[in-house]
């Protein structure tokens, strides 16, 4: 009862922080919310700024201009380098089509690297996949092809059995693409 009667207590270091705080955010609201100049509002109309404030104000304009490397003798005489190696090689500035054959003749002579040729392989992913599990069992394409024409066969069947199931109404086999050489025959 006798701390009440005393006065109001001294803040605490917590409390005079965050009464800091407190006023330093007031303050920054009211600078946001206060009437801007003519110059911070974005587009300004003519009527809206004073008579040449334009011509009176020191405009700063962000620019991305090209900065010139400065010339030393380092600098120099790298540039000396890179032209004496590219003389060297006789690689010159003119762009020259090479062909794919000088591509090719020039990779079996060493002169570039693979990758950098960036070539892709003519064969899909799914040949190569097959080509290598003919080889590991020793099998060639002559023999599979009289298996795919009987799974083919077995598919079409399975296939037209399972539409006319599921289907109201009947549906006639489809029909079979017969293949037949005719030759000409010779007229004298």
């Amino acid at each position: 009862p006798d701390e009440e009667a005393d006065g109001p207590q001294p803040l605490t270091s917590h409390q005079r922080r965050k009464q800091a705080l407190k006023q330093q955010i007031e303050e920054v609201e009211d600078e946001l919310l206060a009437e801007k100049t003519w110059a911070l509002r974005g587009e300004v109309l003519a009527g809206d700024r004073p008579e040449d404030a334009l011509l009176q104000m020191d405009v700063d304009v962000d620019r991305r201009d090209f900065v010139a490397p400065e010339v030393t003798e380092e600098v120099t005489q790298q540039l000396e380098d890179i032209i004496k190696e590219r003389i060297k090689k006789r690689e010159w500035d003119d762009v020259v089509a090479v062909s794919h054959e000088d591509r090719l003749v020039s990779r079996r002579e060493g002169d570039e690297d693979d990758d950098a040729l960036g070539d892709k392989s003519k064969a899909g992913l799914g040949e190569v996949y097959e080509k290598a599990y003919l080889e590991a069992t020793g099998q060639s394409k002559d023999e599979q092809e009289p298996l795919k024409k009987e799974i083919s066969l077995i598919m079409k069947d399975i296939s037209h059995k399972i539409d006319s199931l599921s289907s109201l109404f009947y549906k006639p086999p489809p029909p079979e693409m017969a293949m037949r050489q005719i030759e000409d025959e010779e007229k004298d």
